[in-house]
């Protein structure tokens, strides 16, 4: 059946994605009509794919939950691209997005595709029954397998052609600078004032390119403080420059660390070896690849390190990939002490990742941060000697001149690389030998000192050939939660380093969805800087593509959001690859950004990495301004019995399909809960036309939440759907709204938010993940048709209105009776779209839902605010205390409150703060100026006299 339809047999593209094409089949034409209304079915080709993923993916867990997303990510921009390409070429192409089963291009039906039965259709593949779903079985990757699917009506040619030749690194992003990296700087001032905070002028020439000329606040608190040297946790409200506080900073340190390293080896004298063709270079202790704890004597031969709390590590400059090699290390003073081989991309940790073998004074020998017991302890004066068996793939050591017998063997992945001796110490001295003066105890038959290695089976740490690029590796580290956040730094990135030569900067993205082999071809020539989100990152540290071992800056921008994304165990794993020692400004330091300093979750990781950090918090634990009011409706269906009207209709998320409700004596939780979901959207209404809404932005719980609450907005402009574009008359209708939620594409959601900041529509309805980050100046009113689960997600909500010391009001409609909400512990699957009596159980029952407590939830806000949080009036009308108040701040406006206006209509908070700051120097400026100018007069007057 499948070789029936199949045009062109599985082919694999050069980064590993699977693909053939076929006749769509007779028995899924019905399936894809309904995906494609309209389209005719005339030489429709489907396109499945496959990626192998790097687990089992009928597994529960958040590795597996991050692996999908990869895999996700890395299809989506295949995809897309491919279909742009045949697209304009004139062909009709489309793809489905694998977790919801829709089409991405063209829109406008609710039909979905199911993926699995298309792939035993197509391709005859098995399935495996999973409870809930089934799971294809690859007939090589079994169930570590991501399948998703594409569409066209193209020649066959022009598909397979755009399939196998498309290389995401060959697409060109856009270099534009984003709305953080152009916000205007304070006018009037020149740039003296980033050179007072230290930022060097070329830096400086830069940022005045994007039209800054003052720091922001939290730039002029962290980037002397980094520059200092210091570990910082800082916390600012979105759209304050905290992405320049940090890159300034770090891009200064790390050209400069380079430049000194550049002159400190164009002084240095040339090395040598024994003058022959074939001699070795001559190996000494490499004072450019060690820890700043780590002192190494002239001659290259003694090392010591005096930290009683930290580890300093320190490698060889030669190291071999072929021989029998021996050298010697000679405890000459107490302490603790690691000796054995590592590759250049391990952590001078010796034994603490893949790529390094170390042989502890306690007797331990040590891999991958695996310590067993091994020979005999050894100490002060007690000679190890280090055999690398390169031929043998072993690893072994002796301890005055007594073999201890085979310690490692190599894993295959070391077999042919370089390996060079490695030393770490803990308050300790230590003397090696590697074989240019005698040794004390020789080395064991066949073997040899490293040092009469022939040259063709070593690699001078100089010229390896490895995939780092010996002469740049990464200084710094940055890790965003999300891909477009990474993107956007690393464009700041590039925009701030463009003045910066002798040597010009490298920096590089690191996401998911991009072709691998960019990345490492830049590793391969040098970089400096990594920019990037959290898996891809590790994929290529634990590859030991990207080494680790020079790491300065290690990076969390958004570290609550990371966190949230359960990355944890991942950061603190990467976080032990980079070196521990140093003091000042040559130790790892440690900057943390976050929306919050005070969630259980941040301070415990901050604990973990960070050494005494300095805490900037320009927002505070509770940082929603005095200018927010906080009002509830609380909505009972008991009561109010409007839920029962049917015109406008209400959507709601199905969750009660199956369930008996809609009755106004029924008295069972399923039909209350039901009801306060209709309830709310009729709250709603009479709450926009109570106060009039021009502009507010509305939170709701899930991505279908916000899909029928646009539906219901919708009706009631007259059921003319949709936003549709830009118009010249102004907004379409009272309740023009746009959606900018995670179900919707990058291009969708960028077009809904600057529908919203241009005013034409006037609401936007969006989710607690997809509005992190918005900043909107005078957004005046902000509505929670659902509180959320946490209070400080309320926090960040709220936090959208109330700037710039301009008057916001947050608007809660609370439930009084329990709800029950979609809550799934899978990610993916879209239960609502076909409710059944399974999925619709509680989570303790095997489903996904859960019961809502939004009285709880209420309090739990209200303890957050220390306050309670009082109820519009019946006619909705403010609360007389707010009212008051209002009236009181907007003399002249008759008493209506005017919310996203300025308080009081004078300057605002943030302006009158910032004139105090800079007063004392304009003032001392105008003294200055009136001493110049007398003086000038005087000496003129002086010298008009003796003329």
């Amino acid at each position: 059946m499948a070789a029936s339809t199949t045009l062109l047999d599985v082919q694999t593209t050069p980064w590993g994605l699977e693909y053939s094409i076929h006749e769509c089949p007779r028995r899924h034409r019905d399936d894809v009509a309904a995906l494609f209304p309209g389209t005719p079915l005339d030489g429709m080709l489907v396109i499945p794919t496959c990626q192998q993923a790097q687990m089992d993916l009928v597994q529960m867990g958040q590795k597996v939950e991050d692996e999908k997303d990869r895999l996700l990510e890395r299809f989506v921009e295949f995809a897309k691209v491919v279909c742009e390409r045949l697209a304009a070429a004139g062909h009709w192409a489309d793809y489905i997005d694998p977790c919801s089963g829709l089409p991405m291009v063209h829109r406008g039906t609710n039909a979905v595709y199911g993926e699995v039965e298309a792939l035993v259709t197509l391709l005859g593949y098995k399935t495996q029954n999973a409870g809930c779903c089934k799971i294809i079985l690859h007939p090589k990757w079994g169930s570590s397998v991501y399948p998703a699917s594409m569409f066209a009506k193209a020649p066959l040619e022009a598909r397979a052609d755009n399939c196998y030749k498309w290389w995401p690194h060959n697409q060109q992003h856009s270099s534009q600078g984003t709305e953080e990296a152009a916000r205007p700087g304070w006018p009037g001032a020149g740039m003296s004032a980033f050179e007072e905070v230290g930022v060097a002028p070329e830096l400086i020439r830069a940022v005045e390119e994007l039209g800054w000329t003052l720091p922001t606040p939290i730039q002029a608190e962290c980037v002397p403080l980094i520059l200092g040297g210091g570990d910082i946790m800082a916390a600012a409200e979105t759209g304050s420059g905290k992405t320049g506080a940090f890159a300034l900073p770090v891009l200064q340190i790390v050209h400069e660390a380079i430049r000194t390293r550049q002159r400190s080896r164009q002084n240095a004298p040339a090395g040598g070896g024994n003058g022959g063709a074939d001699a070795p270079p001559a190996c000494v202790l490499n004072a450019e690849d060690r820890d700043s704890v780590v002192a190494i004597s002239p001659d290259g031969l003694r090392c010591q390190a005096r930290s009683e709390q930290a580890w300093g590590g320190v490698r060889g400059t030669v190291g071999a990939f072929g021989g029998r090699v021996y050298y010697e290390a000679t405890v000459s003073d107490e302490g603790l002490c690691r000796v054995g081989w590592s590759t250049q991309a391990a952590s001078l940790d010796l034994g603490t990742d893949r790529h390094s073998f170390g042989f502890g004074g306690t007797g331990k020998k040590s891999h991958n941060r695996s310590f067993d017991s091994y020979g005999e302890p050894y100490g002060l004066n007690d000679t190890v000697g280090c055999l690398l068996d390169c031929q043998g793939g072993s690893i072994a050591f002796t301890k005055n001149g007594q073999q201890l017998g085979p310690a490692f063997q190599l894993p295959q992945y070391l077999q042919g690389q370089a390996l060079y001796p490695a030393i770490c110490l803990k308050n300790a001295e230590l003397a090696v030998n590697f074989g240019a003066t005698p040794f004390k105890h020789g080395p064991p038959p066949g073997f040899v000192g490293l040092a009469s290695v022939p040259r063709s089976a070593t690699a001078s740490w100089q010229d390896t050939p490895s995939s780092s690029g010996a002469d740049r590796k990464p200084l710094a580290i940055i890790l965003e939660p999300a891909r477009d956040l990474a993107e956007q730094t690393h464009n700041n990135f590039t925009a701030f380093r463009k003045f910066l030569t002798d040597p010009a900067l490298r920096n590089e993205l690191f996401v998911g969805g991009t072709n691998p082999q960019a990345q490492v071809r830049a590793l391969q020539e040098g970089l400096d800087i990594v920019v990037g989100t959290p898996g891809r990152v590790m994929d290529f540290i634990e590859t030991g593509k990207l080494p680790c071992d020079q790491v300065k800056f290690f990076v969390l921008d958004e570290a609550d959001r990371l966190l949230d994304t359960g990355n944890q165990e991942l950061i603190m794993k990467m976080f032990r690859r980079f070196p521990q020692a140093g003091a000042g400004v040559s130790r790892l330091q440690v900057l943390l950004f976050s929306a919050t300093l005070h969630s259980p979750e941040v301070r415990a990781l901050a604990d973990k990495i960070c050494q005494n950090p300095i805490i900037i918090d320009l927002k505070g634990k509770d940082a929603v301004p005095e200018t927010v009011d906080h009002v509830l409706v609380r909505c009972d269906p008991q009561e109010d019995r409007s839920w029962l009207q049917s015109n406008p209709e209400v959507f709601t998320d199905n969750i009660h399909a199956l369930d008996r409700t809609g009755q106004p004596n029924l008295d069972t939780r399923e039909n209350w809960s039901e009801a306060v979901k209709r309830l709310k959207q009729r709250y709603l209404q009479r709450i926009i036309d109570a106060f009039q809404m021009d502009q507010c932005l509305i939170f709701c719980r899930t991505n279908f939440d916000c899909d029928n609450l646009e539906k219901f907005l919708n009706s009631l402009g007259g059921g003319a759907g949709g936003f549709r574009g830009k118009r010249e008359t102004g907004k379409e209708n009272p309740y023009s709204c746009c959606v900018l939620a995670g179900a919707r594409s990058m291009d969708e959601r960028r077009a809904a938010l600057e529908a919203f900041k241009e005013g034409d529509v006037r609401f936007l309805i969006c989710t607690d993940v997809a509005a992190r980050g918005i900043d909107i100046q005078g957004l005046p009113y902000v509505i929670n048709m659902t509180l959320p689960d946490r209070s400080e997600d309320y926090i960040h909500r709220v936090g959208r209105v109330g700037r710039a010391d301009t008057m916001g009001l947050a608007i809660s409609l609370v439930s009084s009776v329990p709800e029950k909400v979609w809550y799934c512990t899978v990610k993916g699957i879209k239960p609502w779209l076909a409710p059944d009596a399974k999925n619709t159980r509680t989570n303790e029952q095997g489903g996904h839902t859960i019961w809502y407590d939004e009285p709880q939830l209420l309090q739990d806000v209200e303890k957050r605010l220390t306050r309670p949080i009082p109820a519009l009036a019946a006619d909705l009308s403010l609360p007389s205390e707010i009212a008051a108040r209002v009236a009181g701040t907007q003399a002249g406006s008759g008493g209506a409150a005017q919310y996203g206006q300025q308080r009081g209509g004078g300057v605002s908070k943030d302006v009158m703060e910032r004139v105090q700051a800079v007063r004392p120097a304009v003032q001392e400026l105008a003294r200055l100026e009136h001493q110049a100018q007398t003086s000038f007069f005087q000496l003129k007057r002086k010298w008009a006299a003796v003329a």
